[in-house]
């Protein structure tokens, strides 16, 4: 997906949007995707936009480290996770 069509996405929607910056090489990454579908599974109401090894995004985000996991709620930006957490983790601001 085109850079430009992911941050309209991000930030002009409604509701709960997750932004998922991971590598296609990142072991811990795959644990992440696994917890986010899981997480879609049970709201899908929530939006969740996948973004692979794209420099361009993660600089424009401030993304320093794969997998990073970022919150947004009605385009606002309330949670930035580092990391492979607790499933848990993920929902805490929500």
């Amino acid at each position: 997906m085109d850079a430009d069509i992911i941050e309209i996405l991000i930030e002009e929607s409604k509701g709960i949007i997750f932004a998922i910056f991971i590598s296609s090489e990142c072991p811990h990454c795959t644990s992440v995707e696994q917890k986010m579908k899981e997480i879609s599974n049970q709201h899908p109401d929530f939006k969740m936009h996948y973004i692979v090894n794209d420099k361009q995004l993660m600089k424009k985000y401030s993304v320093k480290f794969l997998p990073t996991v970022l919150t947004y709620k009605d385009g606002w930006l309330v949670d930035a996770i580092a990391g492979d957490q607790d499933i848990d983790r993920y929902l805490k601001r929500l």
